[in-house]
């Protein structure tokens, strides 16, 4: 809100970052997302610049930027090291107690 009265009160937001990503409502100045945007696919963060101009005469206007960041989430599943079986084998009444097999390993695309 505008500190004048009357017409000189009312404002109104623009995005002056030329972006798909995002819009403005021009009159509650609530910021949307136009799309999905991916952590994974490079999109970390944004910076956005934003003006809001008055109605009034002259119109009087200021600026300001919003940095937003994208949050990472579990979108994919962990993936193991090797494509084919692990393979291992154990010997019949085998005394060793809990004797190893295999080891089997995974890694997470996720992680930070």
């Amino acid at each position: 809100k505008d500190a004048d009265s009357g017409i000189n009160a009312e404002v109104r937001y623009y995005l002056t970052t030329n972006t798909t990503f995002f819009s403005i409502d021009p009159v509650s100045g609530i910021l949307s997302l136009q799309q999905t945007v991916s952590a994974d696919a490079g999109f970390n963060s944004f910076a956005l610049d934003i003006m809001v101009i008055d109605l009034g005469t002259p119109p009087l206007n200021s600026t300001t930027t919003a940095i937003l960041t994208v949050n990472d989430i579990n979108s994919h599943a962990p993936k193991f090291n090797q494509t084919s079986p692990y393979m291992g084998s154990v010997l019949e009444d085998d005394s060793t107690k809990f004797p190893k097999i295999v080891t089997v390993a995974a890694y997470e695309i996720d992680r930070d």
